[in-house]
């Protein structure tokens, strides 16, 4: 049989392991399910194993609280991993892309044609836009130039 201050030892130790959990977000598994597992079979031995999981559910519960007032109080960042997982990721991009990207420099492609166009260079500050020039669509079509000629002749 258990004294009172030897099931208040057990408690607080039960309450404060869910506080680190819920506080940490650790999940329930390894150390956590260790820790807890003997602070239930002593309680189990002190024959009140019953109201463990409740202490450890409402330290949980409590942990949580604490980091959401501490992030929101501004005295804790949200996640040291949350910055650790974003170095991870900017340098595994930038390994990613020294593997990847191409050793290729460009050069100044120039094509020649009759209205002095090129798809790469950039326009002039007076040249006006070739979508504004007539396009040859609505030009007379050749076969029947002929027939002009016969008209005006």
């Amino acid at each position: 049989v258990a004294t009172v201050a030897q099931k208040r030892k057990v408690i607080k130790k039960v309450y404060d392991l869910g506080v680190d959990v819920g506080y940490h977000k650790h999940y329930e598994m390894g150390w956590v399910i260790e820790r807890y597992d003997k602070i239930y079979n002593v309680a189990a031995e002190y024959g009140f194993e019953d109201k463990i999981e409740e202490f450890y559910e409402r330290g949980k519960a409590d942990g949580d609280k604490k980091k959401l007032m501490s992030i929101s109080s501004g005295l804790v960042e949200k996640s040291v991993s949350e910055k650790y997982d974003k170095n991870v990721k900017e340098q595994k991009q930038s390994k990613v892309e020294e593997r990847v990207a191409p050793k290729i420099t460009l050069q100044k492609f120039a094509v020649e044609t009759e209205t002095g166009y090129s798809p790469t260079d950039k326009p002039g500050m007076m040249s006006s836009p070739t979508l504004t020039e007539k396009t040859t669509a609505t030009d007379l079509p050749a076969f029947l130039e002929a027939f002009r000629l016969l008209r005006n002749g």
